[in-house]
């Protein structure tokens, strides 16, 4: 986690009363995905702020072994990457569930890997990076979910073809 961060994204309420510890989260947006800028509305003004690297933001998580979608612990992390797919496909409708599965496979076995000639493995960088701000979440963890979306990846495209993921996640996940 990013202590720095997660204050910059958290401000008093205005109604709370001095002491109360009532927080409201910061609206960003996101300038610059590939560097992990993004700008914060704070009351006093905007602010710039770069992610630190994914190597720097992993946290102790729970030890586990595997990651089901059942437990709710994990389903943010799950949704947190899938929603960088949806947003990278809406941009790029030509991209298909094999470079998916490539990239997914390439962050399962390391996800801090250089990812400067794939973009949507730098946009996945991304998301976990803003999540792993906000979030507990190890390195194992990280790697059990992309494992556990490729899996997905494998079922949908078998069942409905070279964008029968893309096209499922994206009916389903704003973007």
């Amino acid at each position: 986690m990013d202590d720095e961060f997660e204050s910059l994204m958290t401000k008093s309420h205005p109604e709370a009363e001095e002491g109360e510890i009532e927080r409201m989260e910061a609206k960003f947006y996101i300038v610059d995905p590939m560097q992990g800028e993004l700008e914060i509305e704070r009351p006093e003004g905007p602010v710039r702020y770069t992610l630190k690297p994914l190597k720097d933001l992993y946290g102790e998580g729970k030890p586990v072994q595997s990651i089901s979608t059942m437990d709710e612990t994990h389903l943010p992390l799950l949704l947190a990457i899938e929603q960088e797919i949806v947003r990278w496909y809406r941009d790029n409708p030509r991209l298909t569930d094999a470079h998916v599965l490539l990239t997914l496979r390439g962050l399962a076995i390391n996800p801090e890997m250089p990812c400067a000639v794939d973009p949507l493995g730098m946009q996945l960088q991304f998301g976990l990076r803003l999540y792993l701000s906000l979030m507990d979440g190890s390195r194992q963890e990280v790697k059990l979910a992309l494992r556990k979306i490729a899996k997905s990846v494998e079922r949908h495209t078998k069942a409905s073809g070279p964008r029968g993921y893309v096209n499922f996640i994206a009916e389903y996940l704003p973007g």
